[in-house]
């Protein structure tokens, strides 16, 4: 069982002089009662706990199932390819989860997982996200020709 403390102020007037008197009382609470009384922060807290998983990083390395010897790798705002160990691309990328970029905007309607950029020394080329989970990524490059490229995470 625990005690719950209560503060009372009492006014009284002595000899035409106001005087504050404070008292403290302790009475039984029951465990029960305590936690029906538990502040909203908890409440928001428990919220945060249950929070939904963040979804699938691109960041990382990824080798082509196609050509084992594809490997691109994205880290910070940095993409590299590389085909045999020898670097085939690389360029600044930014994501664009509208497609909206000018490079992207003749993309097909599957813009579900957005799209990224890469801006070389002359050029800005744009890929489509088919697909992107925590082991595959499928995308397909701006273009008639381009055929989607499948990869899968390598640790």
């Amino acid at each position: 069982m625990f005690k719950q403390i209560k503060n009372y102020t009492f006014f009284f007037l002595f000899l035409g002089v106001g005087v504050t008197a404070t008292a403290q009382t302790t009475q039984p609470v029951q465990p029960e009662k305590m936690q029906a009384q538990r502040p909203a922060v908890a409440d928001s807290v428990a919220k945060v706990v249950r929070a939904k998983p963040a979804s699938p990083s691109i960041g990382g390395k990824w080798q082509s199932v196609a050509n084992p010897a594809l490997f691109v790798t994205f880290s910070g705002n940095k993409m590299t390819q590389t085909d045999g160990g020898t670097v085939t691309q690389t360029g600044k990328v930014q994501f664009d989860k509208q497609c909206k970029n000018i490079s992207c905007m003749k993309m097909g309607d599957n813009k579900k997982h957005g799209c990224f950029t890469v801006s070389a020394q002359f050029d800005i080329s744009c890929y489509q996200i088919l697909k992107l989970t925590n082991k595959e990524l499928i995308y397909q490059g701006f273009g008639s020709e381009d055929q989607p490229q499948a990869f899968k995470r390598v640790k």
